[in-house]
């Protein structure tokens, strides 16, 4: 009958080393994975919102222009870069691409901006399409989003028909 060796019933210190530093090598990467998806999904969140801010400044145009009347274009009366909108009730709002106080492009309406600071508009552009009734306009918005010195660009066009009276 053979007798049990009780020696090396246990681990050596070498092997607990080596098997705490490969733990710790793949903990690091791992952790360091989930910090990258972290700030990603961050971006991406921040990016959402102010792409949200610029459909809203979108939508307020959008509801101006079913709900107007006429519409009178600059620098020409069929494409510019400036609307002016004619309700019902004769009262005016002025969509137009102006400068920021922090130097950026901004929808205004009225004179007021539509848009985040973090935003820069960098086109807007109107057009008529006249098919003898002018109630159609198109509407071009084209800038970049600045977050984390990291930019981003975006493209937005709707065309918009007047609601009829």
């Amino acid at each position: 009958m053979m007798k049990k060796n009780t020696d090396n019933l246990g681990f050596t210190l070498i092997e607990m080393m080596v098997s705490v530093t490969i733990f710790t090598i793949v903990a690091v990467v791992v952790s360091v994975g989930f910090v990258n998806l972290s700030l990603l999904n961050k971006k991406a969140q921040v990016n959402r919102a102010l792409i949200d801010n610029v459909n809203l400044a979108m939508d307020v145009m959008v509801f101006k222009i079913k709900e107007g009347v006429e519409y009178n274009l600059s620098p020409n009366p069929n494409d510019g870069d400036e609307i002016t909108i004619t309700d019902i009730n004769l009262n005016e709002d002025v969509f137009n691409l102006d400068q920021s106080p922090n130097g950026k492009g901004c929808i205004t309406m009225n004179g007021d901006c539509l848009t985040s600071p973090e935003v820069d508009i960098t086109t807007l552009q109107f057009k008529l399409y006249d098919n003898g009734t002018r109630d159609k306009v198109g509407v071009r918005v084209r800038g970049t989003i600045e977050y984390r010195q990291t930019q981003s660009d975006f493209s937005l066009q709707t065309n918009i028909s007047q609601r009829n009276r």
